[in-house]
């Protein structure tokens, strides 16, 4: 049993030039790495307000210049098609109790840079909101998604001078 042992460790000394090497035990150990990535669902708007200035009764105006008026960003990352809509809640309250129809209103989606589906040409507001934009499978990836919009608002001829004033309101809303 001795005589093996020493041709062992001539043969391993023969071999490795020179060197004795020692064996080493290793071991490993396995840890999960786990991380929750929070929705991210949103909707901002480059402007808080639209002016349309000094018109006369009967008068058109369109607000756009470079090619829109105002931008929407929508972002989410949940992987479910959102719809954008636009209402108008009240007509245009002026002095002293004037209405000026929401029907002398319109809008007109300008661009996008998303997949989905938008209106084309000029659209007016009634009762219910209406639909801007449908998103498609990539809007819903994380990335931010712009919609420019153009406004027009056509003055009634016979309508009481002041200022005139409404909400309009934008709703993102994810489909389930």
């Amino acid at each position: 049993m001795i005589k093996k042992i020493r041709i062992v460790l001539v043969i391993v000394f023969l071999f490795s030039q020179g060197r004795i090497y020692a064996a080493q035990d290793e071991i490993q150990a396995d840890a999960v790495a786990s991380v929750v990535v929070g929705t991210a669902f949103s909707l901002n708007l480059d402007k808080t307000s639209l002016d349309f200035g000094l018109l006369n009764p009967g008068e058109r105006i369109e607000l756009y210049s470079a090619g829109y008026y105002h931008q929407l960003t929508g972002l989410s990352n949940n992987k479910k098609n959102w719809v954008l809509k636009i209402a108008m809640p009240a007509d245009f309250a002026g002095p002293g109790g004037a209405l000026m129809s929401k029907a002398s209103f319109k809008w007109q989606l300008f661009w996008t840079n998303g997949s989905g589906i938008k209106k084309e040409g000029w659209e007016g507001l009634g009762d219910d909101p209406q639909v801007i934009y449908t998103s498609g499978p990539a809007d819903s990836q994380g990335e931010e998604i712009y919609i420019q919009l153009r406004y027009a608002l056509d003055v009634p001829e016979n309508i009481p001078s002041g200022n005139y004033s409404t909400i309009l309101v934008y709703t993102m809303t994810e489909t389930i």
